[in-house]
Protein backbone atom coordinates (compact mmCIF):
# COMPACT_ATOMS: atom_id res chain seq x y z
CA UNK A 1 0.00 0.00 0.00
CA UNK A 2 1.28 3.44 -0.49
CA UNK A 3 0.86 5.94 1.90
CA UNK A 4 -1.52 4.37 4.06
CA UNK A 5 -2.97 6.50 6.46
CA UNK A 6 -3.01 5.45 10.20
CA UNK A 7 -7.42 5.53 10.12
CA UNK A 8 -6.92 1.77 7.84
CA UNK A 9 -6.33 0.23 11.03
CA UNK A 10 -9.25 1.44 12.66
CA UNK A 11 -11.32 0.76 9.09
CA UNK A 12 -10.05 -2.57 9.11
CA UNK A 13 -11.69 -3.08 12.58
CA UNK A 14 -15.11 -1.73 11.15
CA UNK A 15 -18.29 -4.39 11.27
CA UNK A 16 -18.73 -5.84 8.26
CA UNK A 17 -23.02 -5.71 8.16
CA UNK A 18 -25.48 -7.67 6.33
CA UNK A 19 -26.53 -5.16 3.57
CA UNK A 20 -27.74 -5.22 0.23
CA UNK A 21 -25.10 -4.93 -2.23
CA UNK A 22 -24.32 -4.16 -5.69
CA UNK A 23 -23.73 -6.78 -8.58
CA UNK A 24 -20.28 -6.65 -10.30
CA UNK A 25 -21.87 -6.08 -13.64
CA UNK A 26 -23.30 -2.58 -12.14
CA UNK A 27 -19.48 -1.38 -12.33
CA UNK A 28 -17.67 0.15 -14.89
CA UNK A 29 -15.95 -3.12 -17.04
CA UNK A 30 -12.48 -1.47 -16.43
CA UNK A 31 -13.07 -2.56 -12.62
CA UNK A 32 -11.33 -6.19 -11.44
CA UNK A 33 -12.41 -8.79 -9.40
CA UNK A 34 -10.19 -7.22 -6.30
CA UNK A 35 -11.85 -4.00 -6.95
CA UNK A 36 -15.24 -5.06 -6.82
CA UNK A 37 -14.53 -6.84 -3.61
CA UNK A 38 -13.13 -3.46 -2.09
CA UNK A 39 -16.21 -1.72 -3.37
CA UNK A 40 -18.60 -4.78 -1.51
CA UNK A 41 -16.28 -4.42 1.82
CA UNK A 42 -16.35 -0.50 2.27
CA UNK A 43 -20.47 -0.79 1.73
CA UNK A 44 -21.29 -3.57 4.24
CA UNK A 45 -18.65 -1.51 7.29
CA UNK A 46 -20.20 1.87 6.37
CA UNK A 47 -23.51 2.35 4.82
CA UNK A 48 -25.15 2.23 7.93
CA UNK A 49 -22.56 5.22 9.25
CA UNK A 50 -23.49 8.65 10.87
CA UNK A 51 -20.12 9.59 9.86
CA UNK A 52 -17.88 9.64 6.98
CA UNK A 53 -14.93 7.16 5.95
CA UNK A 54 -13.15 7.69 2.44
CA UNK A 55 -10.56 5.19 0.59
CA UNK A 56 -8.61 5.71 -2.60
CA UNK A 57 -7.38 2.43 -4.48
CA UNK A 58 -6.18 1.43 -8.04
CA UNK A 59 -9.42 -0.04 -9.94
CA UNK A 60 -7.09 -2.79 -12.14
CA UNK A 61 -4.96 -3.92 -9.01
CA UNK A 62 -7.13 -3.33 -6.20
CA UNK A 63 -4.27 -2.29 -4.20
CA UNK A 64 -5.54 0.41 -1.40
CA UNK A 65 -3.55 3.67 -1.33
CA UNK A 66 -5.57 6.19 1.24
CA UNK A 67 -8.08 5.27 3.87
CA UNK A 68 -9.13 8.54 5.90
CA UNK A 69 -12.01 8.86 8.51
CA UNK A 70 -14.01 12.05 8.55
CA UNK A 71 -13.86 14.46 10.87
CA UNK A 72 -17.01 17.42 11.16
CA UNK A 73 -18.97 16.81 8.82
CA UNK A 74 -16.02 16.46 5.81
CA UNK A 75 -13.34 14.10 5.16
CA UNK A 76 -9.90 15.97 4.42
CA UNK A 77 -6.49 14.70 2.47
CA UNK A 78 -3.40 16.03 1.52
CA UNK A 79 -2.02 14.28 -1.23
CA UNK A 80 2.14 14.94 -2.72
CA UNK A 81 2.40 15.92 -6.49
CA UNK A 82 2.69 12.88 -8.24
CA UNK A 83 1.83 10.11 -5.46
CA UNK A 84 -0.88 8.13 -7.69
CA UNK A 85 1.24 8.31 -10.90
CA UNK A 86 0.81 5.20 -13.14
CA UNK A 87 -2.13 4.37 -10.74
CA UNK A 88 -5.87 4.17 -12.03
CA UNK A 89 -7.39 5.87 -9.36
CA UNK A 90 -10.89 5.95 -7.70
CA UNK A 91 -12.49 7.23 -4.45
CA UNK A 92 -15.12 6.24 -2.24
CA UNK A 93 -16.80 7.84 0.38
CA UNK A 94 -20.33 7.09 2.05
CA UNK A 95 -22.68 9.56 2.74
CA UNK A 96 -24.04 9.58 6.56
CA UNK A 97 -27.03 7.29 6.39
CA UNK A 98 -29.13 10.89 7.96
CA UNK A 99 -28.04 12.88 4.80
CA UNK A 100 -28.57 12.92 0.82
CA UNK A 101 -27.17 10.36 -1.17
CA UNK A 102 -26.27 12.42 -3.94
CA UNK A 103 -23.14 13.84 -4.78
CA UNK A 104 -22.91 17.15 -2.78
CA UNK A 105 -21.15 20.01 -4.81
CA UNK A 106 -17.47 19.87 -3.51
CA UNK A 107 -18.31 16.19 -4.44
CA UNK A 108 -17.35 17.61 -8.22
CA UNK A 109 -14.10 18.80 -7.60
CA UNK A 110 -13.10 15.03 -9.08
CA UNK A 111 -13.55 17.21 -12.26
CA UNK A 112 -10.13 19.14 -11.66
CA UNK A 113 -8.17 16.36 -10.95
CA UNK A 114 -6.88 14.49 -13.66
CA UNK A 115 -5.28 11.91 -11.66
CA UNK A 116 -8.57 10.38 -10.31
CA UNK A 117 -11.20 8.33 -13.00
CA UNK A 118 -14.24 7.65 -10.74
CA UNK A 119 -15.53 8.33 -7.55
CA UNK A 120 -17.95 5.98 -6.11
CA UNK A 121 -20.28 7.19 -3.22
CA UNK A 122 -22.79 4.85 -0.86
CA UNK A 123 -26.02 6.30 0.05
CA UNK A 124 -28.68 4.59 1.78
CA UNK A 125 -30.11 2.49 -1.53
CA UNK A 126 -27.68 2.67 -3.79
CA UNK A 127 -24.52 3.91 -5.05
CA UNK A 128 -23.42 6.68 -7.00
CA UNK A 129 -21.27 6.19 -9.65
CA UNK A 130 -19.45 9.45 -10.98
CA UNK A 131 -17.23 8.73 -13.71
CA UNK A 132 -14.81 11.88 -14.29
CA UNK A 133 -11.92 11.30 -16.48
CA UNK A 134 -9.29 13.74 -17.50
CA UNK A 135 -10.16 18.17 -16.34
CA UNK A 136 -13.24 20.26 -16.82
CA UNK A 137 -12.38 23.16 -15.46
CA UNK A 138 -14.80 24.99 -17.94
CA UNK A 139 -17.76 22.99 -16.55
CA UNK A 140 -17.26 22.37 -12.58
CA UNK A 141 -18.94 25.56 -12.14
CA UNK A 142 -22.09 25.20 -14.03
CA UNK A 143 -22.29 21.66 -11.70
CA UNK A 144 -21.95 23.17 -9.02
CA UNK A 145 -23.67 25.82 -9.05
CA UNK A 146 -26.62 23.76 -10.41
CA UNK A 147 -26.15 21.34 -7.29
CA UNK A 148 -26.76 23.61 -5.10
CA UNK A 149 -29.91 25.21 -6.38
CA UNK A 150 -31.44 21.98 -6.71
CA UNK A 151 -30.79 21.19 -3.00
CA UNK A 152 -32.61 24.30 -2.24
CA UNK A 153 -35.42 23.69 -4.49
CA UNK A 154 -35.62 20.32 -3.51
CA UNK A 155 -35.40 21.43 0.35
CA UNK A 156 -38.33 23.27 -0.24
CA UNK A 157 -40.34 20.80 -2.53
CA UNK A 158 -40.53 17.77 0.56
CA UNK A 159 -41.23 20.53 3.04
CA UNK A 160 -44.75 18.74 3.39
CA UNK A 161 -43.38 15.15 4.25
CA UNK A 162 -41.45 17.02 7.32
CA UNK A 163 -42.09 14.59 10.24
CA UNK A 164 -42.35 11.78 8.26
CA UNK A 165 -38.78 10.91 8.10
CA UNK A 166 -38.49 7.95 6.24
CA UNK A 167 -40.80 9.36 3.09
CA UNK A 168 -39.34 12.94 3.57
CA UNK A 169 -35.48 11.44 2.65
CA UNK A 170 -36.90 9.42 0.06
CA UNK A 171 -38.25 12.13 -1.55
CA UNK A 172 -35.10 14.46 -1.37
CA UNK A 173 -33.29 11.65 -2.86
CA UNK A 174 -35.11 11.20 -5.61
CA UNK A 175 -36.08 14.58 -6.60
CA UNK A 176 -32.44 15.98 -5.92
CA UNK A 177 -30.88 13.04 -7.54
CA UNK A 178 -32.94 12.65 -10.88
CA UNK A 179 -32.54 16.40 -11.37
CA UNK A 180 -28.74 16.54 -10.94
CA UNK A 181 -28.34 13.16 -12.64
CA UNK A 182 -30.60 14.86 -15.85
CA UNK A 183 -28.33 17.60 -15.63
CA UNK A 184 -25.02 16.11 -16.28
CA UNK A 185 -26.22 13.60 -17.77
CA UNK A 186 -28.01 15.84 -20.85
CA UNK A 187 -24.63 17.30 -21.46
CA UNK A 188 -23.40 14.54 -23.17
CA UNK A 189 -19.88 14.67 -22.41
CA UNK A 190 -17.96 11.60 -23.29
CA UNK A 191 -15.86 11.25 -19.86
CA UNK A 192 -18.54 12.53 -17.45
CA UNK A 193 -21.60 10.82 -16.40
CA UNK A 194 -23.76 10.46 -13.28
CA UNK A 195 -25.06 7.05 -12.45
CA UNK A 196 -26.45 5.42 -9.89
CA UNK A 197 -27.08 1.32 -8.66
CA UNK A 198 -29.46 0.18 -6.71
CA UNK A 199 -28.48 -2.38 -3.83
CA UNK A 200 -30.07 -5.98 -4.10
CA UNK A 201 -30.20 -8.65 -1.62
CA UNK A 202 -26.93 -11.21 -2.74
CA UNK A 203 -26.25 -14.37 -2.04
CA UNK A 204 -23.01 -15.66 -0.53
CA UNK A 205 -19.55 -15.48 -3.03
CA UNK A 206 -20.77 -12.99 -5.30
CA UNK A 207 1.23 18.80 -6.11
CA UNK A 208 0.37 18.78 -2.13
CA UNK A 209 -3.73 19.04 -2.91
CA UNK A 210 -6.14 19.02 -0.48
CA UNK A 211 -9.26 17.32 -1.14
CA UNK A 212 -12.65 17.65 0.88
CA UNK A 213 -15.71 15.35 0.85
CA UNK A 214 -19.35 16.91 2.03
CA UNK A 215 -22.74 15.82 2.34
CA UNK A 216 -25.67 17.87 1.58
CA UNK A 217 -28.07 17.34 4.93
CA UNK A 218 -31.97 16.70 5.07
CA UNK A 219 -33.61 19.18 7.09
CA UNK A 220 -36.35 19.42 9.12
CA UNK A 221 -36.22 22.41 11.20
CA UNK A 222 -38.74 24.89 10.21
CA UNK A 223 -37.43 27.95 10.86
CA UNK A 224 -34.46 26.95 8.03
CA UNK A 225 -37.42 25.55 5.94
CA UNK A 226 -39.18 29.27 6.21
CA UNK A 227 -36.03 30.54 5.41
CA UNK A 228 -35.44 28.14 1.91
CA UNK A 229 -39.05 29.20 0.37
CA UNK A 230 -38.35 33.01 1.65
CA UNK A 231 -34.79 32.96 -0.25
CA UNK A 232 -36.75 31.32 -3.32
CA UNK A 233 -38.99 34.07 -3.81
CA UNK A 234 -36.85 36.57 -3.23
CA UNK A 235 -33.09 35.09 -3.79
CA UNK A 236 -32.19 39.18 -4.19
CA UNK A 237 -33.21 40.80 -0.62
CA UNK A 238 -30.00 41.41 1.31
CA UNK A 239 -31.58 39.51 4.50
CA UNK A 240 -32.58 36.65 2.86
CA UNK A 241 -28.92 36.44 0.98
CA UNK A 242 -27.49 36.61 4.35
CA UNK A 243 -29.65 33.82 5.77
CA UNK A 244 -28.61 31.49 3.40
CA UNK A 245 -25.06 32.50 3.23
CA UNK A 246 -25.11 31.40 7.59
CA UNK A 247 -27.74 28.05 6.47
CA UNK A 248 -24.88 26.68 4.28
CA UNK A 249 -22.00 28.17 6.32
CA UNK A 250 -23.28 25.95 9.14
CA UNK A 251 -23.12 23.02 6.97
CA UNK A 252 -19.23 23.95 6.35
CA UNK A 253 -20.25 24.57 2.72
CA UNK A 254 -19.20 28.35 1.82
CA UNK A 255 -21.58 30.11 -1.13
CA UNK A 256 -21.47 33.46 -2.56
CA UNK A 257 -25.05 34.46 -2.05
CA UNK A 258 -25.16 36.71 -5.19
CA UNK A 259 -23.83 34.06 -7.68
CA UNK A 260 -26.40 31.74 -6.24
CA UNK A 261 -28.77 33.90 -6.50
CA UNK A 262 -28.12 34.50 -10.00
CA UNK A 263 -28.08 30.45 -10.45
CA UNK A 264 -31.67 30.09 -8.96
CA UNK A 265 -32.70 31.65 -11.65
CA UNK A 266 -30.62 29.82 -14.15
CA UNK A 267 -31.36 26.44 -13.28
CA UNK A 268 -34.77 26.61 -11.29
CA UNK A 269 -36.80 26.37 -14.25
CA UNK A 270 -35.79 22.75 -13.86
CA UNK A 271 -38.37 22.41 -11.06
CA UNK A 272 -41.43 24.23 -13.19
Amino acid sequence: MLNIDLDFEEYKKLENNNVPLIKKEDLPKEFSQKAYNIIIEFIQKTKCLYYEWVIYFDYCTGEILRCVKGKDNQVRLDFEDGEFEGKHIVSMHNHPINAFSPPSGKNFNILLRDFEDYELIVGRDGLWILKAKGLHNDIIEDIREASLVYYILTLSRCVDLTGKSGDKIECEDSLYGSMLSNFINDKKLNNIQLTKKEYTTMTNNQETDVIEFEHFESISNMEDLGMIQDFIKNPYLDVNKEKITEFFAKMGVEVNANELADAMHKYSCDFL
